[in-house]
């Protein structure tokens, strides 16, 4: 079964706010899918996986 989170979860994972989530998505660097017509998004998990990957401080040894 396919995994999404919520923003909050997301938000909460990479210790960030409201507003640099919002900017994450706008500008496509965390993919997000916006459900319904109400504006509420959900990150898959696969796309979570990829933005911390290639955002990563850490240096693979």
């Amino acid at each position: 079964m396919e995994k999404f989170y919520t923003p909050r979860e997301v938000r909460q994972l990479l210790r960030i706010s409201a507003p640099t989530f919002q900017r994450l998505v706008s500008r496509g660097i965390l993919q997000g899918v916006r459900l319904g017509g109400e504006g509420h998004y959900r990150v898959h998990e696969q796309a979570l996986q990829k933005f911390l990957k290639e955002n990563s401080t850490a240096k693979e040894v």
